[in-house]
């Protein structure tokens, strides 16, 4: 069987399923489970206002600087600075998919030590963990040195409880860059100062880090040291395990936006005599190029920064182009994302616009968000879409934000393909943080409140300053954070926010496995289906070619188990074997078909179809803390991924909860809050219980139990 659908809250479907899978004496004790819940169950847990929103540290003294991260569960993972104490010390929480921290109250320390830590960066590690890196003082007669943790999903510090050094050779190691490879690991680029005695003079390094630590040499690889300082990298994956690096480089005049491709064995592979590929220089030695932002568009490397002729009235511009994996410029002459506009371009964003343009060409287009000041006009954030040919679009530039007071310090993350959700710094009338959707058709998603001058959505609306917003991205929407002064002090703050509603389903989770080798299991749940006719699965090879182009796999129309019910708005799960897959890696992504014939791709995700799964370890953990009060933890590990039934008994046999149940969950480490309310007023001991089912063919794989001890009630 290829294909499965089930719908728990059908009694039908439930019993089908249990009778076509398990022998009648073990229909008790082994039903489905996920991590996902239900979007009306998320909805609550996070703060439904735009004045309440949801604490995440609120510790005396400072909380600045916040990062932010997916934890791959529909949740976040928020790093900042904290002076609660003497100095700064960087700390740590997880939100859940519900708005629940997961971890200690107020964060974890991720280092001892009392020297000061600064500027925290992270990076999933794709099992509900993160890579968080930050500038450390704790060798001050030597300069700033980059210091690691890893801190898992349950929140223990594999690194130890000092971190591990990235890098600590003498003088300075700053202004640094991370990102997830895409399978479990991350790297770090910093600006570094060893080769001069002064900052004026920085080059490029870099390091891998694992969940073993740091993997690559105890001061990083060397990515550019030629003349002149080389400024502001940045990173991104490449899709197939190593990663894409750009900056600015002062070894030629006028500075240009350097580029670099590495794997995971630390090679470089684009020219790396000359210090990387020159990806721009103007002609001109008036105009320097510098800002540059990156990601990956399946098989290419997109690319945007600033121009700035210091001999013009309107000084900056953006610009873009698009690099293929092989270090070949698709454009010879960068697309003029803003040209000789009025004012000042600045800080551009880029993102596909996900398209492929009717066939007519092999690539998508780019969508480019940026800072526009006009100079008589207050700031505001703008979009310009470049077509795969690099014209603009003849609407030319959209704004995304028009208010009679300064739009700042935007932040902008896909949610769905062809668009973006993005958040900024609002001073409307009082310090405020907006939110805003918009696409590849210049549409904006959340509809003006009075009129042009509040367009957006208002997600922190205070008196009270909020400042540096982070944003990470969520499979129905995003998740952002800021520092809150509604205290006081500066404290973190987050706040859930939805797309707009207009999709026919919303998509709770989407998940890949590899079974074996040249086979995938994909899997996903949505919240509700509205006028939904079913689904197709699509895939695209990746780093073998430049194609860009997806694969059909499989479609509603000729497989049963990718058929929709038409309308629910109740959690529904599918999984789909692709059989046909090579030893590769490929990007996954799902299509929703509605009635209407109307299709919606959702965010593409990476897997390795040539890594036959190793055997991995079962085990359902000892809850923390216990004995409990109010809540405890129940961390597990799954080898495979799992269709699961976890149940709480008494001492006599009794079951008092299941708390969750009915649902699909992948392999790799999760975690249950079990709230004491749930166990009644009863204390003492109880049993937990879990098996674990085959996703196709039902099979019992493992099953453990365990005490839980509930403190007796005051």
């Amino acid at each position: 069987m290829d294909a499965r659908i089930v719908n728990p809250e059908s009694n039908s479907d439930r019993k089908h399923l249990l009778e076509m899978v398990l022998p009648k004496h073990c229909l008790l004790s082994a039903i489905a489970f996920t991590v996902m819940c239900a979007a009306s169950s998320v909805r609550a847990q996070w703060a439904s206002d735009s004045v309440t929103n949801t604490p995440v540290c609120t510790a005396a003294g400072l909380q600045d600087r916040p990062a932010m991260c997916s934890d791959d569960s529909n949740g976040a993972i928020i790093a900042w600075e904290d002076a609660r104490a003497t100095g700064y010390r960087i700390y740590a929480q997880r939100l859940n998919a519900s708005g629940h921290a997961l971890w200690t109250a107020n964060g974890i320390q991720l280092s001892s030590g009392s020297a000061d830590q600064r500027n925290p960066i992270l990076a999933s590690d794709g099992r509900g963990g993160a890579y968080v890196v930050w500038e450390d003082y704790r060798n001050a007669s030597n300069g700033i040195d980059l210091y690691a943790q890893h801190i898992t999903s349950a929140g223990v510090l594999a690194y130890g409880s000092a971190g591990a050094a990235v890098c600590k050779d003498p003088r300075d190691q700053d202004h640094a860059a991370i990102t997830s490879d895409g399978f479990g690991n991350c790297y770090v680029a910093w600006e570094d100062n060893r080769a001069t005695l002064y900052t004026t003079q920085p080059d490029i390094y870099m390091n891998r880090l694992t969940p073993a630590g740091v993997q690559w040499t105890t001061d990083g690889l060397a990515i550019s040291t030629q003349q002149g300082p080389q400024r502001r990298v940045q990173l991104c994956e490449d899709g197939f395990g190593g990663c894409y690096l750009a900056w600015q480089s002062s070894e030629v005049i006028p500075e240009a936006i350097f580029a670099q491709h590495v794997d995971s064995n630390g090679t470089l592979h684009w020219q790396q005599s000359a210090g990387g590929l020159n990806v721009f220089q103007a002609s001109s030695g008036t105009e320097n190029s510098s800002d540059v932002s990156i990601c990956r568009d399946g098989n290419y490397l997109l690319l945007a920064w600033e121009m700035t002729d210091i001999s013009a009235v309107n000084q900056q511009d953006i610009y873009a182009n698009r690099v293929s994996a092989s270090g070949s410029k698709y454009f010879y002459t960068p697309v003029a994302i803003t040209g000789p506009w009025l004012g000042n371009q600045t800080n551009p964003r880029i993102f596909s616009d996900d398209s492929l343009e009717g066939g007519q060409w092999d690539v998508p287009g780019m969508m480019v968000l940026f800072d526009n000041d006009y100079g008589f006009v207050p700031p505001s954030v703008d979009l310009v879409r470049a077509f795969s040919d690099g014209s603009t679009d003849s609407a030319g530039f959209y704004q995304i934000s028009y208010t009679n007071s300064s739009a700042t310090g935007f932040k902008a993350v896909p949610v769905s393909p062809g668009s973006v959700l993005t958040a900024w710094d609002d001073s409307r009338g009082d310090t405020t943080v907006f939110a805003q959707r918009v696409d590849r058709d210049l549409r904006h998603y959340f509809p003006s409140m009075v009129s042009r001058s509040t367009w957006g959505l208002p997600l922190c609306h205070r008196t009270t300053a909020s400042k540096q917003i982070v944003l990470a991205p969520r499979a129905n929407g995003a998740i952002a954070a800021w520092t809150d002064y509604r205290n006081g002090n500066a404290d973190i703050y987050a706040q859930l926010v939805f797309q707009d509603g207009t999709l026919p389903i919303e998509l709770a989770s989407f998940t890949l496995t590899a079974p074996q080798s040249g086979e995938v299991d994909v899997a996903w749940e949505t919240a509700n289906e509205q006028a939904c006719a079913g689904f197709e699965i699509e895939r695209r090879e990746i780093g073998s070619t430049d194609s860009n182009n997806y694969t059909l796999v499989a479609s509603y129309e000729t497989s049963p188990g990718l058929r929709s019910s038409g309308n629910s708005n109740v959690p529904r799960y599918y999984l789909y074997r692709d059989r046909t897959a090579e030893p590769s890696i490929y990007e996954y992504r799902l299509v929703e078909i509605s009635l209407d014939g109307s299709r919606t791709a959702f965010a593409p995700k990476l897997i390795n179809a040539g890594q036959t799964m190793q055997a991995g370890t079962w085990e359902l953990g000892n809850n923390r803390p216990n004995p409990f009060t109010a809540s405890t933890e129940i961390p597990f590990t799954l080898a495979t991924s799992a269709i699961l039934h976890l149940t709480i008994y008494d001492v006599a046999g009794r079951a008092i909860v299941t708390p969750i149940e009915d649902k699909l969950f992948p392999a790799g480490t999760g975690q249950l809050t079990l709230n004491a309310g749930e166990l009644g007023t009863s204390s003492g001991t109880f049993l937990v219980r879990m098996t674990a089912m085959d996703p196709e063919t039902g099979m019992v794989l493992w099953q453990s139990t365990r005490p839980l001890l509930r403190s007796r009630l005051h």
